[in-house]
């Protein structure tokens, strides 16, 4: 891990705990060491508050984490720690352990499904679900554009990534107080849901659209023989193959499948809302 950012060479590294022989002769261990490449010396810096090995580090800034990994009174395959600790100051001549989470045996926890706005922003934070994707994988990133709309006036905002369980936050500061239909849609694969949403004028509000339906694959808002088309014609192409057309791979996983074509099937002759 590097001292004040992020890894690079000529910075310096850090060992944590340890893994010998088999499984089943497993010695996990709390010792930390430092290697200097300029020197090309191990030095001991200040151990784990626990033993343990099989474990992941990154290095962030001036702190290292150790993340997972099992200890001494680890016996059956799935136990091990359910807790990451960071190190401060890892680049200077000791390193202060400081716990953020408490071992358990139990695997790791699956991400909360909730949003975590800053609620001294003005934001709206909005939440879609995308057919054929997995929520929590990288696949459920997705760009998404956003149009709000009242007697008084339209407010369009440019496409933004949802985050990995479908929640986005699009600041809203120059947006008054009202009732609002509000349009979402991204580029392509999926077509537009439209609602409305009452603004209060400040703090955050959250707002659930729905599930995105896939299968429009040029982006015109419809899926129809036009969508089919395309994707007929990259049907069992996969990401580098010449004939290989993203727009068809609904659900993301870089290859034009059945699966798509299942997608695209069950939502024929469906349409997004209109333009606001």
């Amino acid at each position: 891990a590097g001292c004040g950012s992020a890894p690079a060479a000529g910075n310096s590294a850090r060992s944590t705990g340890a893994l010998t022989r088999s499984c089943a002769e497993m010695v996990a261990l709390a010792t930390i060491s430092a290697h200097d490449p300029a020197t090309n010396l191990w030095t001991a810096i200040d151990p784990m508050p626990a033993p343990r090995a099989r474990l992941e580090g990154a290095g962030t800034g001036a702190a290292f984490y150790a993340i997972g990994g099992r200890g001494p009174a680890d016996v059956d395959p799935g136990d091990g720690h359910n807790d990451n600790q960071r190190y401060i100051d890892i680049c200077g001549a000791t390193a202060t352990p400081t716990a953020t989470g408490t071992p358990s045996s139990t695997n790791t926890p699956t991400p909360s499904n909730t949003a975590t706005p800053d609620p001294s922003a003005l934001g709206l934070v909005v939440h879609v679900t995308w057919q054929g994707r997995t929520a929590g994988t990288a696949r459920y990133v997705v760009p998404v554009t956003m149009t709000l709309k009242s007697a008084t006036g339209e407010y369009n905002f440019p496409a933004q990534n949802t985050d990995q369980q479908g929640f986005i936050t699009f600041t809203i500061s120059s947006v008054p107080a009202g009732t609002y239909d509000i349009r979402v849609k991204s580029h392509n694969k999926y077509y537009a849901n439209c609602d409305t949403v009452t603004l209060p004028g400040s703090g955050t509000t959250q707002k659930d659209m729905g599930q995105m339906k896939a299968g429009d694959a040029n982006g015109d808002n419809r899926v129809t023989s036009s969508d089919f088309g395309l994707l007929k014609n990259t049907l069992g192409k996969g990401c580098g193959e010449v004939g290989y057309d993203d727009r068809a791979d609904f659900n993301g996983d870089c290859l034009v499948s059945t699966t798509d074509f299942n997608l695209l099937k069950n939502n024929i002759g469906l349409a997004g809302c209109s333009g606001l």
